[in-house]
């Protein structure tokens, strides 16, 4: 599921299966699919609606920051584990 995404440096899978132990196949989607796009909304929310900024952006290329640990545990609403 996150063979594509840029992952952080020591990025941990074992740590990351710990926490995620008992997911469900699905639940494990989701979690990774919540995390792989936190990156975006961060870049999307400082874009704050620039429509000129994002084209910019776009046109010139841009590299989002790899995924963390944290993106598939902070508790914003979008990446949680389910039940915390």
């Amino acid at each position: 599921m996150l063979k594509d995404v840029p992952l952080a440096p020591g990025f941990s899978i074992r740590t990351l299966a710990e926490q995620a132990d008992g997911l469900s196949g699905s639940d494990l989607k989701e979690l990774c699919r919540n995390a792989a796009m936190r990156p975006m909304r961060e870049f999307l929310r400082e874009a704050g609606g620039d429509l000129e900024k994002l084209e910019q952006s776009q046109k010139e290329g841009f590299t989002l920051r790899p995924v963390t640990l944290d993106d598939f545990f902070k508790l914003d609403g979008s990446s949680a584990l389910p039940n915390e």
